[in-house]
């Protein structure tokens, strides 16, 4: 997560205020000062992981709510292992492409770079 630079830094600085009550001096290292940069460093690595834990697809339970009509999604279909592809319809229709199975959870389809291009391409034939 850190890259060996910064550990290597942070273990210094995790290790000199550690002992800061030893020196004759401690606060002409500004310790303190030291300490709350590694606090606002950590703290900002800790944010950072979780906007990018938020930003990853994930299953979404179908009581939770439903995916937008327009496209496909991947679905999770109760008592199966693997994931299919479908389609909501409406709340009328239901799930197109499962066979009138149940759906349990479902997350968008990620696009590959230009898979857009390819595949209005391909409509196009």
């Amino acid at each position: 997560m850190f890259s060996t630079e910064k550990t290597r830094e942070f273990e210094y600085l995790l290790n000199a205020m550690e002992h800061a009550g030893n020196q004759e001096n401690p606060a002409q290292h500004d310790y303190f000062g030291k300490r709350q940069a590694v606090l606002k460093y950590v703290a900002a690595s800790e944010q950072r992981v979780k906007e990018m834990m938020e930003a990853l697809p994930r299953w979404i339970p179908v009581e939770e709510r439903l995916p937008d009509t327009s496209h496909g999604v991947l679905v999770l279909i109760r008592g199966s292992d693997e994931a299919k592809i479908a389609h909501y319809i409406n709340s009328d229709a239901g799930w197109y492409g499962v066979n009138d199975r149940p759906v349990t959870h479902w997350q968008p389809i990620l696009s590959a770079p230009g898979a857009r291009a390819v595949l209005a391409e391909e409509r196009g034939r």
